[in-house]
């Protein structure tokens, strides 16, 4: 029943909301980290996951090699466990799991979207309130010579249900 909205919905606070669609942004707890929205929220731009919605794709357009990967995350009525895949180009694979912090109170947020909106009834709540987050969830590669070409994510465990909106690597 609730959902994020994007900044300039809410004509009384235009600030609010999830960052403005093809918009690149720094994360709030960790500077050094850039996020590139979505050039459009018309379309899927984003992999939800849950105990029904196991398994989605990220892919690269460009592959590049990288040592770290950032996932901008949210989760809703809990902190779900996502395992990754990291195929690279010479058919090397990362694994491994990552938390999607709850977007209340969420650890490490990227982003402080300070309000939602309830789609039964049709309003925006908890305006200014420090919630909901978008967040950080880091990984560290082991084979940093190939070039990534996509990232396979599966609900792992936990509550909820959890959102990748974007993904960034150095």
């Amino acid at each position: 029943g609730y959902t994020f909205y994007e900044q300039g919905f809410n004509a009384l606070d235009p600030a609010t909301g999830v960052p403005v669609h093809g918009s690149i942004f720094p994360s709030v707890s960790s500077p050094e980290h850039t996020y590139e929205m979505a050039p459009s929220y018309t379309a899927n731009n984003a992999v939800l996951l849950d105990s029904t919605v196991t398994n989605g794709m990220l892919t690269l357009v460009t592959p590049v090699a990288f040592s770290k990967l950032s996932f901008l995350v949210a989760a809703g009525n809990g902190s779900p466990a996502i395992g990754y895949t990291v195929r690279h180009a010479d058919g090397t694979t990362d694994t491994g799991t990552f938390v999607a912090p709850d977007w209340f109170n969420g650890s490490s947020p990227a982003v402080i979207v300070n309000g939602r909106a309830s789609v039964p009834e049709h309003a925006i709540i908890d305006v200014n309130s420090g919630n909901p987050r978008m967040s950080s969830a880091d990984i560290t590669l082991a084979h940093t010579g190939s070039a990534v070409t996509d990232i396979g994510l599966a609900y792992n465990s936990g509550g909820g249900h959890a959102a990748v909106f974007a993904v960034s690597g150095s």
